[in-house]
């Protein structure tokens, strides 16, 4: 299996983007894809098929089925549901009052199931409910367990058919019509829901996660009901009929299912028609396939010849492996001939894997034991062995044997990646009792399970259970890359931490922390080795990390923080369920967490939470810890620590806090915990572990990890801090002070605080979230929360820490819609008391301190200014999802005083067109600089004769430099993206309203067509003569600042710039060039690029061109295919033990170092970057 390890260099006090989610990972191709398993269905046609047996009369949906267990018909019709893995047994039971599994028919909205279950009474597909989180909406999986809550469902069948006929759903209770449409996330809410949309186009759910059956309660009634009922009664019919009809059940109840069909040659006795035949290749669901299918299950099966399992099954592994035909030709004369659309070129199996797929599944259906089925053993012995797992005989046969090998070994060697297939094995009939043993091995081995089935009934719920414990097919991706930086401010300044995560079927991902060094300008592993692969730009596979005690070259799941945890057996864990309002931290230990005195208290307040049954809580919580209670290692130990215990560091970044002796690391993962490690040098431990009690809810789905379940966020944000070093010797000791704020990014509304000053026993500050009054406009929590003073916390005379930060990010920005459109929630800026949390100011459309006229989300984090040097900050800047840059004022200790604080829109830069569609994700970095302006002016001699002068004359300004860019669309490319460098010629905070003086100023405007900033693309300071550049430089000092176009297809800024020697650097990516074909789930790698210009002017600052073909200018240099942040500058002393020895400062971007010529005398290391201040 070929994989990559892209990983970002983690440096650890700088602001650095990161690209979004898992965009960049697979395109929306390979999603639908990997929606879709495939399965081959093997149909027993031996002779023994054609024989009576008696069984229950079929379904027939005209007849009105009776109540089973003596229960009364409930009021009202109702769709039951299974969903996840279930037991045949556990199947909903009609009319039982405490069956839960179920909503009103009146609002199954899904037509395509409607008619199925009209017809066979079952349906199986992507089923989903509607709810809201605050006031943004969603179309979300159903409960395994409850449906009592539901009040709208509808499917992907319906979307994929065209079909937009919708029925009801319900408003508080009563049955309310629809209209038609296509269901649709993030339009409307709670007031206004907006449930569909008119274009099946702009239908933007990600139809992910576990197929859900569905049940009509006449079903039911007909499934559990007794055959001595009149209504049902028992009929004699050869067994492949009812084979027949369950199978054709099957097919046509699961349109999201690609099927194909396989059966058995005669093989009889003395003939050379061994094995089995493909009769039907497995192909995309559509309704023509379907029926098609179904005609040759009805029409062309006959029961005829032996049972040859073992050799059909080899002969199946070679249909997927994509090899020649073996027994796949034997049968010439035999009705049905064997499919050759499997085939290309005819003899040679065109396999159903493509590189997008990885998984596939067998259900071999079977009446009785293998006979005449030894022609494949030496074939299966030759194999070698399944996963060492011997490839011997089980009772004679090798159908075990030859299962485990299709589940554990690499099926198709000629696509990238690893192809396996898990086998389910269903004894039909009574004949088939002599084969348990053989199957149930099979199944165990090919990694399914073994079901009997006795009756249509027991058969389709067979079939159909197969379908519900499948796990779709996945992706064999290539690592993104995760360039976000962050730099270690030790002593020695010289530690370089990566995060890197690995993509993964399902949302459980493995992540890992690893250590490295600079040495010399150079990136060096524990043996002094070099890190970096200078013809690949990525992690050599020779290098050791520290922490690390062998090669983990560039493997992501080998070495750092991810094999120390595998090993460790005394875990900390904290969440905040403290007492009983969950305000303080507890062990997360059963005992406490199910403490009277604590926030649960029972196990049953436990267990719902977790949407657990209260036996099953103990083991899940087990897991949570990174216990390995499901033998995932298949080690027969289920005490041992499973192998992904850390989980995937997205977008949360290390951040490391020195106590004296020993260095401590902080980093949030989606596995739901923020994490804090030791470095001691050469090795590593985890000091503790805080998982909020809002994760509980995605325990069980991150356990479960169906392929097709969406990405789940944890502790997914970035980390700042408050540290308060009393006697400034950069050590923390007792009396000072270190305290972090962090959001939960994807994973919520949430923001925390942690006093972690003493590093082994953190405390809960304090927690707020879209609930929290005076906080109703929280979107998800994206925007990092900034630490700054201000006049609105003085407290005895000194200024307290406040914690700024921006309202968050509307998923309705989801959608693909044009930016410009009003947002529900996000629309804020935030200041609260750091230590309390105590609410301080807001600024929101309503209900807030000063109303903000905005009406887009604002997910970055905030800028802040203390413009009069009083150590208070008195204004800010920040961008929103818009295209739009907005300036508070805040120049007195009361917002709505005689003073007041105001807003204004400093830049309307953003468009209604998909093309303008401009965001701003990032913080805007200031520089406060004076600009040499080149200002003509007409004067009157004393004569009356008037001539023009031209005067250079030093404005101050307040330069506001940022980059527009969709991080929750990177691949996106219909947008023209920009960078922008705006000149705020008001340096004095005031308030500004139309009457003050000055007055409110007009907004900066920009367009492709007019623009009031000058256009420093094509580098004009660059080329022009020395007869032009007076003119040049009258022209720019007349705009109110530079603009630069992203000019590649879909290129996008990724981070805050930084700004050194009044050069400006910032970086941006452009995505792989995707083919509207394009199904190849190794993506064409983007590129990301560094840019460095002259502030004033835009010129160029060093000679890229000239040193690598791959940089597009001197301004413009290549990087890595990364997704970069921010550039960060590090300053290393040249020789560390000299205390006077010269320094270096370089940037470092992705995982390269840049030269940037900057030197300095410094008798302390240092490390110039932006405070979180």
């Amino acid at each position: 299996m070929k994989k990559y390890l892209i990983a970002g260099l983690l440096l650890t006090t700088a602001n650095f983007s990161f690209s979004e989610d898992i965009e960049l990972y697979i395109s929306e191709s390979v999603k639908q894809a990997k929606a879709r398993p495939q399965v081959l269905i093997v149909f027993d046609t031996s002779g023994s098929m054609g024989w009576n047996t008696t069984v229950k009369a079929s379904y027939k949906p005209n007849i009105d089925y009776d109540p089973v267990n003596n229960y009364t018909k409930l009021s009202g019709n109702y769709i039951y549901y299974t969903k996840g893995q279930i037991d045949v047994t556990n199947i909903p039971v009609a009319d039982d009052v405490n069956e839960k599994r179920k909503f009103s028919l009146d609002i199954s909205n899904c037509k395509v199931a409607q008619d199925i279950i009209a017809q066979y009474g079952i349906y199986t597909g992507h089923v989903r409910e509607y709810k809201f989180q605050g006031n943004s909406g969603r179309w979300t999986e159903l409960n395994e367990t409850d449906g009592t809550g539901i009040y709208l469902t509808d499917c992907e069948g319906d979307v994929l058919e065209g079909n937009s006929h919708n029925k009801n759903y319900l408003k508080e209770g009563a049955v309310t019509s629809l209209s038609s449409g296509y269901p649709i996330d993030g339009e409307g809410d709670l007031e206004s829901p907006e449930f569909y949309t008119a274009s099946v186009d702009d239908s933007n759910v990600e139809w992910t996660g576990s197929l859900v059956t569905l049940y009509s309660d006449n079903y039911l009634r007909w499934h559990h009901g007794d055959v001595d009922n009149e209504k049902i009664g028992l009929v004699t019919r050869p067994r492949i009929e009812v084979a027949q009809e369950s199978v054709t059940s099957l097919i046509n109840s699961s349109p999201n299912v690609d099927f194909g069909l396989q059966v058995f040659n005669r093989n009889n006795s003395g003939s050379s028609r061994h094995g089995g035949r493909i009769i039907s290749a497995i192909v995309e669901s559509t309704s023509a396939s379907h029926s098609a299918l179904v005609d040759v299950v009805n029409d062309d099966l006959i029961a005829s010849g032996n049972t040859p399992l073992c050799e059909t099954l080899y002969e199946a592994s070679r249909y997927f492996g994509g090899k020649t035909v073996d027994f796949g030709d034997n049968e010439t004369s035999f009705t049905p001939s064997r499919d050759l659309d499997a085939e290309d070129p005819v003899g040679t199996y065109k396999s159903p894997f493509s590189s997008c797929s990885d998984k596939a599944y067998v259900i071999l259906m079977t009446d009785g034991v293998p006979t005449s089925d030894n022609n494949a053993d030496t074939k299966v012995k030759a194999l070698g062995t399944a996963d060492g797992y011997a490839m011997s005989a089980f009772g004679g046969n090798y159908l075990a044997a030859i299962a485990g090998w299709m589940n554990n070994n690499d099926v198709n060697t000629s696509i990238d990646g690893k192809q396996t297939v898990s086998t389910y094995t269903i004894g039909f009939s009574s004949g088939a009792t002599a084969a348990a043993p053989l199957l149930t091995e099979a199944a165990l081995l090919g990694g399914g399970k073994y079901y009997a089935a006795t009756n249509t009934a027991s058969l389709t719920a067979a079939l159909t259970n197969v379908l519900a414990n499948l796990e779709p097919s996945n992706d064999s991706l290539t690592s993104a890359s995760v360039a976000a930086n962050n730099f270690d401010r030790t002593e020695t300044l010289n530690s370089v931490y990566y995060a890197m995560f690995q993509p993964d079927r399902g949302p459980r991902w493995q992540g890992n922390l690893k250590k490295y060094k600079i040495v010399g300008g150079e990136q060096v592993g524990k043996d002094g080795e070099t890190a970096i692969n200078d013809s690949t730009g990525h992690f050599s596979s020779d290098v050791t990390s520290f922490w690390s005690t062998q090669v983990d070259g560039d493997q992501v799941a080998d070495g750092g923080v991810a094999d120390m945890l595998r090993n460790k057996t005394d875990r900390v864990i904290y969440s905040d369920i403290g007492g009983s309002s969950g305000d303080s931290l507890d062990k997360f230990k059963m005992a406490e967490l199910i403490s009277s005195g604590n926030y649960f208290g029972t196990k049953a307040a436990l267990a719902s939470k977790l949407a657990v049954d209260e036996s099953d809580v103990e083991e899940y919580i087990n897991w949570a810890q990174g216990i390995d209670v499901d033998d995932e290692d298949e080690d027969n130990d289920k005490t041992d620590m499973r192998s992904d215990v850390f989980g995937d560091p997205l977008h949360s970044k290390p951040f490391v806090v020195n106590y004296g002796n020993k260095i401590h690391l902080l980093i949030g993962t989606n596995s739901g915990a923020l994490h804090m490690f030791k470095d001691a040098g050469d090795t590593v431990d985890e000091t503790w572990a805080f998982m909020p009690k809002e994760f509980f809810s995605k325990i069980k789905p991150l356990r479960e990890n169906y392929s097709t379940t969406d990405k789940i966020y944890g502790v997914d944000g970035k980390l700042t801090s408050y540290i308060d070093d009393k006697n400034g010797n950069g050590i923390i000791e007792t009396g000072d002070k270190v305290w972090v704020f962090f959001g939960l990014r994807r994973g919520g509304t949430s923001y925390y605080a942690l006093d972690i000053s003493n590093p082994d026993l953190p405390s809960l500050m304090w927690h707020i979230d879209a609930n929290t009054p005076k906080f109703g406009e929280l979107g998800q929590s994206w925007s990092q929360p900034k630490v700054a003073f201000s006049k609105l916390n003085i407290v005895s005379g000194a200024a307290k820490p406040v914690l700024i930060f921006g309202g968050g990010y509307d998923i309705s920005k989801d959608d693909g819609g044009v930016g410009e459109s009003t947002d529900n929630v996000g629309r804020a800026i935030y200041m609260i008391d750091a230590e309390t949390g105590t609410f301080k100011w807001s600024m929101a459309p309503e209900n807030a301190t000063t109303t903000f006229p905005g009406g887009d989300s604002i997910p970055a984090s905030i800028a802040t200014l203390d413009s009069d040097s009083d150590g208070l900050v008195d204004r800010l800047y920040t961008g929103d999802t818009g295209g739009n840059v907005w300036r508070v004022d805040m120049p007195s200790d009361d917002p709505t005083g005689t003073e007041p604080w105001s807003v204004f829109k400093l830049a309307s830069l953003g468009g209604d067109t998909h093309s303008s569609d401009r965001r701003f994700f990032n913080e805007p970095s200031i520089v406060r600089t004076f600009i040499t302006e080149t200002i003509e002016s007409e004067i009157t001699d004393a004569e009356g004769k008037k001539s023009t002068v031209t005067v250079h004359q030093e404005v101050p300004y307040d330069a506001i430099l940022l980059g527009s860019g969709d991080r929750s669309n990177p691949l996106g490319t219909d947008t023209d993206d920009v960078f922008f460098m705006l000149k705020d010629k008001n340096i004095i905070t005031q308030t500004f309203t139309a009457s003050s003086s000055p007055a409110t100023p007009t907004a900066i405007t920009h367009s492709t067509t007019s623009s009031d900033l000058y256009d420093f693309t094509d580098n004009p300071f660059g080329s022009v003569s020395e007869e032009g550049r007076q003119a040049l430089s009258v022209a720019v000092s007349k705009k109110s600042g530079w603009f630069f176009n992203l000019e590649q297809d879909g290129e996008k800024n990724t981070s805050n710039a930084i700004v050194i020697n009044n050069t400006v650097y910032f970086t941006t990516f452009t995505p792989p060039n995707l083919a509207q074909d394009q199904i190849d789930c190794e993506l064409p790698n983007g590129q990301g690029w560094l840019y460095a210009v002259d502030l004033a002017l835009g010129i160029k600052k060093f000679d890229w061109a000239a040193e690598d073909s791959k940089n597009r200018e001197d301004r413009i240099a290549f990087i890595s295919e990364q997704f970069l942040g921010s550039p960060t500058l590090i300053v290393i002393p040249d020789d560390p033990s000299d205390p006077k020895s010269e320094t270096t400062g370089n940037l470092i971007v992705g995982r390269r170092i840049v030269d940037v010529g900057f030197n300095m005398q410094t008798m302390r290391t240092y490390l110039y970057v932006t405070e979180d201040r």
